[in-house]
């Protein structure tokens, strides 16, 4: 199997590297076919996965891919729902899921009480679909999601979460030393996914991509207001730490 260089395998591979050869629970919010853990579950043997999905299809890939591995399982639920094992997880993570989060608040105080005293709750969410929607149906959801959300179902809500609040809600409830990041470069990111891993010299050409976007952020960052970055970065990741209880 060729590994693809991309924007959440090299996320992963930071944000776990700490934990390498350690006992780890890792919870995953919205997990969706949890193809993003593939790589991470091969290379470490002592990491236990839970992946939690409602949409039933994904959830049906997510047991296959993950069906070669006894530390891992994929739950059907939505995340403000999910109710098993609370306090336990080394790791809450959701990736690309906050901005389609209907009942926000709820979503993040779980994040955090599933998490144990001292663990990592990590949300990396996307306004790719409000700020580069590829449709005007995707224009006008995410338009509509923000000034009548009770239009949408849980299923298909797609909004322009704020940052604020996120930081807000978290810091309240208990996560201490919050970071928020931005990444991948609106055009960069459209070059990655036209990059085909099975192509010789790909991969590093991929990894060339993922440094220089790494070169600029710390040149340019401490320059650029707010809209100016999720305009230019528009993935935002915002980390804490579980205080005790």
């Amino acid at each position: 199997m060729i590994v693809k260089q991309d924007y959440k395998k090299k996320f992963l591979d930071d944000l776990l590297s700490e934990f390498s050869g350690k006992e780890t629970h890792i919870l995953d919010m919205g997990s969706g076919t949890s193809a993003n853990f593939i790589d991470v579950l091969k290379k470490n043997k002592n990491f236990y996965y839970t992946g939690i999905e409602f949409n039933e299809i994904s959830l049906s890939a997510a047991r296959s891919n993950l069906n070669e591995f006894q530390n891992a399982v994929a739950l059907h639920s939505y995340g403000e729902r999910f109710e098993e094992k609370k306090g336990i997880y080394d790791v809450v993570v959701s990736l690309s899921v906050l901005e389609h989060v209907k009942y926000l608040k709820k979503f993040l105080l779980q994040s955090i009480s599933m998490c144990k005293s001292g663990g990592i709750v990590i949300h990396r969410y996307d306004l790719g679909h409000s700020l580069y929607p590829t449709s005007l149906r995707e224009q006008f959801t995410v338009w509509l999601s923000l000034r009548a959300p009770f239009m949408f179902s849980q299923n298909n809500f797609t909004t322009h979460p704020s940052l604020k609040k996120i930081v807000s809600i978290l810091e309240q409830n208990g996560l201490k030393n919050i970071e928020v990041d931005y990444s991948q470069s609106f055009s960069f990111k459209k070059l990655m996914n036209k990059l085909n891993p099975g192509v010789p010299g790909n991969n590093d050409l991929a990894k060339k991509i993922l440094d220089f976007e790494d070169e600029l952020k710390g040149h340019f960052l401490t320059q650029l207001n707010e809209n100016e970055k999720e305009l230019i970065f528009p993935t935002i990741t915002v980390k804490g730490i579980k205080g005790k209880t």
